[in-house]
Formats: structure tokens, C-alpha cells, sequence
């Protein structure tokens, strides 16, 4: 705790902490929360925050409080949630908040406090990064400072920042602080309009009455501390280096050293990482394992870092259409609490670490780094030593894969030095205390193990220390030294006034420290969860989930304990050294896995659907173009229909435009063309038409948006045209260079015909362009030669560009024709070539620059010339959903006693047709077993899943994900639940689409039986 009156002295006048025209933020509640270079200080006491991930729109309201209960039970402090504008206003005018309410409410009543990211743009892996899809389409500039965006956004903070305000810490509630805007760094735009927009935002906030610290992360604009309103906003960081710790240093030093008032601070600290469709797997445990994590974790903090949020500590799910674009439903992230709220040794690994702030707290906070305050000879150990002049902690990284014992002398300011043998396991990381006060004026001073736990027993201090069996424990208490080998089993020793309960890191990690009537206690297990539970009247619970198996329980407790009741049941007991260790155990019995059997498996094709006169006239445009369907109000992801007719006979191109790059599929006379079938801006195909009249029917299934980048963009079809037969041709084969180095603004050689490129690669785009979209590349050559007629050169030339990332200068016979800037990840473009080509040869070189991400030419070239002629349809019209959803296909009441008995071993079905399967299942009910449940799917076609008539999610057919979750508050155990799969083709259309497999399995790992554990003193 430091000296309010100190703080008030610099509040009120500022020039005495000016330092280079810098200015220290100033607060409206210093006395409720604040923050300094060292900490942040709430309710008067330094604060480490170890916070998680949270976002209560990725899961059932149902699963909130035991997902928060599994998060402060391993020692969290705070939560982080973004708030998604479009997950709350679906309906432009009519918000709604009552959820939000909730999940504040139930982190108040856990005692975690929130850090609160409010956008308008919050990324996320979320649909348009959150914002509403209402807004899509209308050209506003999202995340810029253009009257409209500014308008907008003052509007979702108005609708949203009253309904937050009374969860305010300053109110009494849970919020410490607020975020606005996310990763403005990343997005490319002129410091001077980044700086109006981000002024504009915090402005808005002030206006309604926000009192707690704003923060923003990687938004460098913030940084500059000279400014008056950025001096009161503070920056974070955001860190995701996987294995390669060291590389988070420099933007660490820059992040402290450009924000000398601020600590240094960690909005999202590698907790995993996203699944992209097409990915080879969902989980990535070896990758972002628990190990990874402790490291990555330590790491950070020996570097100075005073508070972090884990991203994701509990990832959840994207239900319906709510990922943003390409990312799959399942959000797992390899988080500590995985999808269906299971744990697993990453949940334990953060919970030792929660253990560790725990302890170390009121002390971490003031340390600083001690240059040369350890050294260490062993190889491949990295030692650093933090100090606040008296209490200090020892960091020790082994980097190799081997386990060792280094050898370390430590020096801490003012004192000996020492010589310590820390055993260390291979690529792995260990806290060490020194100068460690204990409860009644006992000292700590070394350990060459790791501590979980400092309590007080019987007036005592009690530590609780771990490492792996086998292990010699070496702890200094006062001036004696105490040396003893760690085992499997829990031990218990008293020495020099001091009681140390040795345990394994496994147990450890399982281990609970609570209060009791007659004083403390701690319980070590090899149970699944622990937590404590109050009842009226009855007292305090422990609450025990185990796994099949023996589980062995050893218990500290102060007053000492009469019985032990489990489930109400009185369960044996021995007592140990004398009678201060009490240990039990008891069996839980294996679980019977139940075989889930699905009822027939029925399907029809949508346009079996009964008719209806749910439809919308279409009408063509002054400009040759069709409304999107935005304009026309339909704002909802998933399946529209278009459908009309048309006179027309001979051969043809047919050219379909899209506004963007969704799946879709043309019929013509109810016969699917495969080549119209597929995820492109733009299709084409040779038509030979008879004379008459013609049906067409597009189905076009809105995909949803990306969540960064370009996010405006428009939906549905665009133009339908014809072409003569020769006017369209695919440009596929090209030679390509990939380039480290920035292209300057000359024009260059490889743009002439006399440049040599027979050195550089071919490739065949939109067959193995995808070789190079990687992350590293600054920029790519490609070069072409192409051979015009002298119609083709003069009669309108043009090249479509389908999809570039990022931006592209495009060069005609040596000269620039056209500068593409990226507004859109996949955004297609045309290149006139009118009078800069000629008949006979001509080059066409194209140079990509991307020097943020992934890159490159990602879609097809089209050569075209000619003229476009629209095609005349009659009596255009379409309407939002299948005809299914529109006749109830998905509703578990639907009748559907008129339909086909599939067999999954022999049917397989036509390409292009939208095809629905309806199933039921019944899962058993438990009384003390929880039991997750997933369905498994298999297919080579995309997929809609329902689950009694609530879309799941989405199944692709690219992978990696097959198994999803089915949330419980979802579910009817002991009845009869509906199961719905709306399957179209994958867009390969090679492969004809066909449900393979489909189950309802538990997830085995995490299923655990519920106990109550009574402890009567």
C-alpha cells in the first residue's frame, strides 16, 4: 500500500511530474482505482491482475457460473470480455442487454473483477468484428473518422455505456477498466485520422459518466504521453510468440518505456490460438500446452509485466453464423477450460501460477529487475532475479529439452550472496522466493522449489511446496536449512517453527487452501476440481468432481477434524505425524459409457419444400446492377433464393457477379451447372439454349464477414450478363518470385519484356496459388505473357482481378496501368486495357505487396473483351432462407412422416442440391455424473447443424473440425432431442457431396462425477 496523500500531491499538481513534457494520467476515484509505473492500486492496495478471457456470448448462460467458478478457483482476479455491438442489437433500435447484465452481475457475485472491451470493433474472430450487420454495405468507414463512423459509434456507446455504468467499481461493481477500439495498430490509416477517431471515442466515453481507467491495446496514438487526452488513456500489449519467448522483448522495453506512468500491462497473453477452416486440427495441445504456458507466462513477469489477461482462458463456441469468416464454429482455442468446460493440465498449469500471485502479491508489484543479481553457469539455463530490496524472486528457464540441476548465485541488493542447486525440468520454468515473510515474523529465506501455498496452521506458518518425485527439496527457514526428498505421496514436516507440506506438482496443482470455523486448511488431492461451496444453515462444502479411479486426499486443517462425510456418508480416516496430516481416499467407479443410438435418418431435397409466397421482387439498377440484399433490409447470415425467368436461345456465355465471394449455386430449367457452383465473386459457363422461355434459380448462402480487414462488404448477386462465346478466358498460368525487399516507386525491370524471369517458378491460380499466401514474404512478382487478336485489342480489353492481398501495382507492357490499394480481403477489381495493349504478344506484371500478414494473388485473372450484355429476366424475385426453414424443416415438431429413409452405408445424393437430414436421439439423465455430449459428423458436403430447431453451428467439409459440442442447457436429458443437418456442396466440385457418419458421443475425458465433502470439526 502506498501513501494516498503522496498521490493527491501529484494529482493536483501536475508540473512537479511532468518529465519531458510527459504527463501522468490522472483519475477520478484515485482512492477506489488507480494505477502507477509499478502497479495498479484498487481500493488502496496494489493489485496484480491475473485475468482470463471470458465471453459470455460464446457460451449458454446456463454453463456461466461453473466456468467462473473453475476460473476463480485457480486464482483469478478478473475476467475479459468484449462487448459485440452485433450480438446485442440485431434489430437496428431495439437492444438488448439483459445477457450482459447477467454475466456482470455473476462475475460480482464471484468477486472477479472485469476488464470490459466495449469496440465499436472488437475483432475477436467474431462476425464484421463485431459490428452490426445492419450497418454492412452503406460505405460509413468503419474504425475511421469519417462523419458517419463517428456518428455510429457515438450511437453504440450511448445505447451501450448507461447499461454498464452501475457495474462500475466506482458504483460498486465489478469493471476496473474499460477498452476502447482494439489492435489500431493493424489497421492502415493516417495517424492523423486514427488520432480524431480515437479522441472521438474517448470523449464519448467521458460524456456518459465512465470513471474507471480507459485502456486501448497496440494502438500506438495513445503512447504519446504529451498529449492531454492521451495521457490519460493507457496502452497494452497483445503477445502471441508461441515457443519464442524472447521474441515479446522489444515490444515489452517499447511498451514500458513509452508509458513511463503506466504498468506494464497485457491485454492478451497467448492462451492459445483460433481455428481457421481448412486447418489441420482444433486443438493444438503439444503446441500450447500447459508447458507453454507456465513458460510463457513466467517469462513475462520476470520481464516486468504487472498484470496480463490470458487469451482465452475459456474459448466457447461461435454458434450459427457468429464466426467471423473462414474461422470455424468451435472457438476451443486450446484454452486452459477447453469448449465443453473440461480441464486438463493446462487449466492446472494457470492455477499453480494463480497460486504462486496468490502468496506473492503484495510483494511482486514493487520488484524490479536486479542486473546481474543471478548468474548461472549451467547451459542452457536463463536466471533473472526481482527484488524490491528485501523480498525477491528467483526466475529459472531451462531452454533445453533435457532436465538438469543449475547452479546459481544469487546477490540480492544489500545482502550475501549465496549458492543454490535448483533441480529444473527439461523446457520448463520455475518462481523461486527469497526473503519471504511468513505468517507470525517467520522468514523464508530460500527455496530451490516452487511454493503453491502460505497459510497459517495451529499458529505456524505453513507452506506448501512441490517439484517432481524424486527431487531434493532444499528450503532455508531463518537460519536452518531443511533438506528432504520429494515423493509421490503428501509429507508433512514441522521445522525451526515452521510446518512444510511436501507435495508432487501434479497434487499440488490440484490442491485447495480454505478457511474453516477453527482457522485454516488445506486439502492436496488427485481429484478433477475442488473447489468450496457454502450452504445456508449448513456451513461451508468442499465441492470434489473426480475422474474414474482411486483419488487420495491429504488434509491439514486447523481445530482438527471428527468426521469426514462424503455425499453424507462418513468415510474413513488416518491421522499422521501426530495427528497433524489427515489422509483418505475412495474410488470413483468407471463410467458406463452409453451408446447413444440416432433414430432413422430422413431427408428430402429443399425444393421439395412446399411453395410459398414469401417472395421479393428484385429490380435491376440504373447502373446494370442488382440491389444487395443488405439494401433490400435482409441483414440475417445463412441461405437466400433467388429466382426468375428469362428468354434466350443459341450459345452463350453466361456470367454470374456476386457482391462477394459466398457460396452459391445456379440452376437453369431446375438443372444444377456445377461450374456455376462454388465460392467466387464471379462464375461463368457456355450455355447452349433451346428456344422458350427459361427457369433460373440461384441459392446463395451469405457466409457471414470477416473480422478484420475491409468488413462493409456487400451481399448477394450482383448482375447477371451475357458474353459471345471467346469473349472470357481464365489466365492461369504464370511465373512467379517471391521478394524480401519493399518496391520503390520507380518503374521497375521486372516489369519489361527484356527482363529475364526464366529463372522464377510457374504456378496455376486457383490451383496451388495458396503455396504463396505465408506470412513472411514482403512481396511477390508474377509475370505473364498474353496473345491478343487484333478484335480483342481494340474492342474493350480488360483483366478482372477476382482477389489480391494486400496491394498490387499492375503493369502493361512496362508501363503501370493500375494501382490496387487493399480495402477487402478478397475484394475482385478491373484493369482497363484499353490502348496500352496491342495485337500479338503483350506482358502482364503484377507485384503484391504484404507486409503485415499473408499475401498474394488468391483468386483467378480473367482476360475479357467485348461487350457485357445484362440479361433480361422476367419477373425477377428471392426470399430470405431455404424453402425448408420457411416450411419448419428445422423445428424438432416438424411432421416429417412423408419423408425418405437415408442409409448412410449405400445412398449418396445428386451435386448442387440442398439436401436436409432430420434424426433423433435421447441422452440418459445423471443424478452425480456430468457428462458433456458432442455430435460427430462426417461428410463431404458443408453443413448446417440444428439442434431442436437452435443453429449449432457449421460443418465443413475442409476440415478440422467434427465434433460439436451441444451445450447442456441445450439439451433434454431422458427425452428425445432433434438433430437437423442442412447440407449443400463444399464448393469442390469433384467431389460429390455425401454424409459419411454421424454420432452422439460424450466427451470421455471430461466426464466427472459430483461429490460433496463435509468436513465436521
Amino acid at each position: 500500500m502506498r501513501s494516498l496523500i503522496t498521490y493527491l500531491l501529484l494529482f493536483f499538481f501536475p508540473t512537479l511530474v511532468r518529465s519531458q513534457q510527459m504527463l501522468e494520467p490522472q483519475f477520478s476515484h484515485p482512492w477506489i482505482i488507480r494505477y502507477d509505473h509499478n502497479a495498479f492500486i484498487i481500493h488502496g492496495k496494489d493489485t496484480f491482475i491475473f485475468s482470463g478471457s471470458f465471453h459470455y456470448f460464446r457460451s449458454d448462460p446456463r454453463e456461466w457460473m461453473d466456468i467462473l467458478q473453475k476460473i476463480k478457483a485457480a486464482g483469478f482476479n478478473a475476467i475479459e470480455t468484449y462487448v459485440p455491438w452485433n450480438f446485442h442489437e440485431r434489430v437496428k433500435g431495439k437492444p438488448k442487454f439483459s445477457l450482459l447484465n447477467k454475466f456482470l452481475d455473476d462475475c460480482e457475485l464471484m468477486k472477479l473483477y472485469v476488464i470490459i472491451r466495449i469496440g465499436p470493433y472488437v475483432c475477436g474472430e467474431w462476425d464484421e468484428g463485431g459490428f452490426p450487420r445492419w450497418l454492412a454495405g452503406k460505405g460509413i468507414g468503419f474504425r475511421t473518422d469519417s462523419p458517419q463512423d463517428v456518428y455510429w459509434s457515438r450511437y453504440w456507446y450511448n445505447e451501450l455505456l448507461p447499461v454498464i455504468r452501475p457495474h462500475l467499481i466506482t458504483n460498486g461493481g465489478s469493471i476496473i477498466l474499460l477498452q476502447i477500439e482494439n489492435e489500431y495498430n493493424y489497421f492502415g490509416l493516417p495517424d492523423s485520422q486514427k488520432v480524431r477517431y480515437l479522441k472521438s471515442l474517448y470523449h464519448d466515453v467521458i460524456e456518459n459518466h465512465i470513471d474507471v481507467p480507459i485502456i486501448t491495446c497496440w494502438t500506438q496514438q495513445v503512447r504519446d504521453k504529451t498529449d492531454s487526452v492521451f495521457s490519460l488513456i493507457m496502452d497494452a500489449g497483445n503477445f502471441y510468440p508461441g515457443w519464442n519467448f524472447k521474441a515479446t522483448l522489444p515490444r515489452l522495453q517499447l511498451l514500458k518505456q513509452q508509458q513511463p506512468y503506466s504498468p506494464p500491462f497485457i491485454t492478451e497473453l497467448q492462451g492459445g490460438w483460433f481455428t481457421a477452416i481448412g486447418d489441420k486440427t482444433v486443438r493444438h495441445i503439444h503446441r500450447f500446452s500447459g508447458r507453454q504456458i507456465d513458460g510463457l507466462t513466467k517469462y513475462m513477469v520476470a520481464h516486468g509485466v504487472k498484470g496480463f489477461n490470458y487469451y482465452m482462458l475459456y474459448g466457447g463456441t461461435n454458434f450459427g453464423y457468429w464466426a467471423g469468416r473462414g474461422k470455424t464454429t468451435s472457438y476451443d482455442y486450446t484454452a486452459p477450460i477447453s469448449e465443453c468446460g473440461g480441464l486438463w493440465s493446462k487449466y492446472y498449469a494457470v492455477k499453480l501460477i494463480g497460486d504462486l500471485l496468490k502468496y506473492a502479491n503484495p510483494y511482486l508489484t514493487m520488484c524490479h529487475e536486479v542486473p546481474d543479481g543471478a548468474v548461472c553457469a549451467t547451459d542452457g539455463i536463463q536466471v533473472i532475479l526481482r527484488s524490491d530490496g528485501k523480498v525477491g524472486f528467483l526466475f529459472v528457464f531451462n531452454e533445453r529439452v533435457e532436465s538438469t540441476t543449475a547452479d546459481v548465485e544469487v546477490k540480492m541488493p544489500g545482502q550475501k550472496q549465496f549458492h543454490i542447486e535448483v533441480p529444473v525440468q527439461g523446457h520448463s520454468a520455475l518462481v523461486l522466493p527469497i526473503n519471504l515473510p511468513l505468517p507470525g515474523g517467520a522468514l523464508l529465506r530460500y527455496s530451490n522449489v516452487q511454493l503453491s501455498g502460505v497459510t497459517k496452521y495451529k499458529g505456524k506458518p505453513l507452506i506448501v511446496a512441490y517439484g517432481t518425485p524424486g527431487e531434493k527439496a532444499v528450503i532455508t527457514l531463518g537460519s536452518k536449512l531443511f533438506t528432504e526428498q520429494i515423493t509421490s505421496q503428501d509429507d508433512l514436516y514441522v521445522w525451526n517453527g515452521c510446518y512444510i507440506l511436501l507435495t508432487s506438482e501434479d497434487r499440488a496443482a490440484r490442491g485447495l487452501t480454505f478457511d474453516t470455523r477453527k482457522g485454516s486448511a488445506v486439502l492436496l488431492s488427485d481429484s478433477y476440481f475442488a473447489t468450496t461451496k457454502a450452504e445456508k444453515g449448513k456451513g461451508k462444502f468442499v465441492r470434489l468432481e473426480t475422474r474414474p479411479g482411486k483419488d487420495n486426499f491429504s488434509l491439514v486443517a486447523d481445530g482438527g477434524i471428527k468426521r469426514i462425510l462424503l455425499d453424507g456418508k462418513p468415510t474413513s480416516f488416518t491421522k499422521n505425524r501426530l495427528d497433524n496430516l489427515i489422509q483418505f481416499s475412495f474410488n470413483t467407479p468407471v463410467f458406463q459409457t452409453p451408446q447413444v443410438e440416432l433414430g432413422q435418418i430422413l431427408y428430402k431435397t429443399d425444393a421439395e419444400a412446399q411453395k410459398n409466397s414469401y417472395f421479393k421482387q428484385v429490380s435491376l439498377g440504373d447502373d446494370g446492377m442488382y440491389p444487395s440484399l443488405d439494401s433490400m433490409g435482409n441483414h440475417h447470415d445463412g441461405y437466400s433464393i433467388y429466382q426468375g425467368k428469362f428468354k434466350l436461345s443459341g450459345e452463350y456465355i453466361m456470367k454470374f457477379s456476386y457482391y462477394d465471394d459466398d457460396w452459391h449455386s445456379v440452376f437453369i430449367d431446375g438443372k444444377p451447372l456445377p461450374s456455376l457452383t462454388g465460392n467466387t465473386f464471379e462464375d461463368w459457363s457456355e450455355v447452349h439454349l433451346l428456344s422458350g422461355t427459361h427457369s433460373l434459380k440461384i441459392i446463395y448462402e451469405n457466409e457471414g464477414r470477416p473480422n478484420s480487414g475491409f468488413m462493409e462488404e456487400k451481399k448477394g448477386v450482383k448482375s447477371i450478363s451475357t458474353l459471345s462465346p471467346g469473349q472470357i478466358r481464365p489466365l492461369k498460368k504464370w511465373r512467379y518470385f517471391v521478394q524480401e525487399a519493399v518496391q520503390g516507386d520507380s518503374i521497375p525491370i521486372e516489369s519489361s519484356f527484356s527482363y529475364d524471369d526464366s529463372g522464377w517458378k510457374y504456378m496455376m491460380l486457383g490451383e496451388k496459388s495458396g503455396d504463396l499466401v505465408n506470412e513472411r514474404q514482403i512481396g511477390t512478382w508474377y509475370r505473364k505473357l498474353i496473345t491478343l487478336t487484333a478484335e480483342e485489342a481494340d474492342d474493350n480489353p480488360r483483366l478482372v482481378f477476382e482477389g489480391v492481398s494486400r496491394s498490387a501495382n499492375i503493369y502493361i507492357n512496362g508501363k503501370l496501368a493500375y494501382n490496387f490499394r487493399h480495402h477487402g480481403w478478397n475484394a475482385p477489381f478491373t484493369v482497363s486495357l484499353k490502348g496500352i495493349v496491342k495485337p500479338g504478344k503483350n506482358l502482364v506484371a503484377v507485384y503484391v505487396e504484404n507486409p503485415e500478414g499473408k499475401g498474394g494473388i488468391i483468386r483467378p485473372i480473367l482476360f475479357e473483351y467485348g461487350r457485357v450484355e445484362n440479361l433480361k429476366l422476367i419477373n425477377l424475385t428471392y426470399h430470405p432462407f431455404l424453402n425448408g426453414n420457411l416450411a419448419g424443416w428445422q423445428r424438432p415438431s416438424y411432421n416429417d412422416s412423408g419423408w425418405r429413409v437415408f442409409h448412410l452405408s449405400k445412398d449418396s445424393i445428386s451435386n448442387c442440391e440442398i439436401y436436409w437430414y432430420r434424426t433423433e436421439f435421447t441422452v440418459p439423465k445423471f443424478k452425480s455424473w456430468v457428462v458433456p455430449w458432442r455430435v460427430h459428423v462426417k461428410s463431404t458436403g458443408d453443413m448446417q447443424i440444428w439442434l431442436n430447431g437452435r443453429l449449432l453451428g457449421r460443418y465443413y467439409a475442409s476440415g478440422p473440425q467434427e465434433d460439436f459440442y451441444m451445450p447442456e442447457g441445450w439439451l433434454k436429458s431422458g427425452a428425445k432431442n432433434s438433430l437437423v443437418l442442412v447440407m449443400r456442396p463444399s464448393g469442390n466440385e469433384e467431389v460429390t457431396p455425401k454424409l459419411e457418419s454421424i454420432s452422439v458421443e460424450p466427451y470421455d475425458d471430461y466426464v466427472v462425477q459430483r461429490h460433496l465433502l463435509r468436513l465436521e470439526q
